[in-house]
């Protein structure tokens, strides 16, 4: 069987997704990002049965994928925010404001004469006496649980029987990234004759 083209081209198309959240300047560039994300990875595992489905070795290799797919909590929601992002006009995002906290440092003693903040809530100005200790939170695009065919499939916590931290996209970004490139890259070793990916990779 020859190299499959086409699902390593959304595999690459996944990754430039990752590469724009973890480089987006604005909210909207992560949430664009997330949800490019989503639809190239789901074209990955469409153009990999299509290409790898030709075999009749497929099935039986392809099943723990399949199975998978429908049953761990992360590679479940992926698939079910994606659908309900193509069809329906239900937001799979939402926006979490950020904030800042200020406390009293280790000594306990913190005596605020004036604080001022700017048009986007930035701390412009502060003049205080003693230990203070200042938390900073951006603000961020956050997943939500997502409804699809009338299914409510919660934000992940866990995925390959590991805990995930469900508030950090990024993070759950390059987790389902990493996931594909394994299937992928393992479906190649399988179904492509080591001698052809050996030769291809020394073009």
């Amino acid at each position: 069987m020859q190299h499959a083209s086409q699902p390593f081209a959304e595999l690459d198309r996944a990754r430039r997704a990752v590469l724009a959240i973890r480089q987006a300047n604005t909210l909207d560039e992560v949430d664009e990002g997330w949800k490019a994300l989503l639809h190239h990875l789901e074209r990955v595992w469409n153009k990999a049965l299509n290409h790898y489905g030709k075999s009749p070795k497929w099935s039986s290799w392809h099943a723990p994928f399949a199975t998978a797919r429908k049953k761990d909590p992360l590679l479940m929601y992926l698939r079910h925010a994606r659908g309900a992002d193509e069809h329906s006009v239900n937001e799979i995002t939402e926006r979490k404001t950020g904030s800042v906290g200020i406390s009293a440092g280790p000594s306990g003693e913190l005596f605020i004469r004036n604080l001022t903040t700017d048009g986007n809530g930035e701390i412009d100005h502060f003049d205080y006496e003693g230990d203070a200790v200042i938390t900073i939170n951006p603000a961020k695009i956050g997943l939500r649980s997502v409804t699809n065919k009338g299914v409510l499939f919660d934000v992940p916590k866990k995925h390959l029987s590991r805990n995930i931290d469900s508030s950090n996209l990024l993070e759950i970004a390059e987790l389902a990234l990493t996931y594909y490139e394994g299937l992928l890259n393992a479906a190649e070793d399988f179904f492509v004759a080591a001698g052809e990916r050996h030769g291809r990779e020394h073009q």
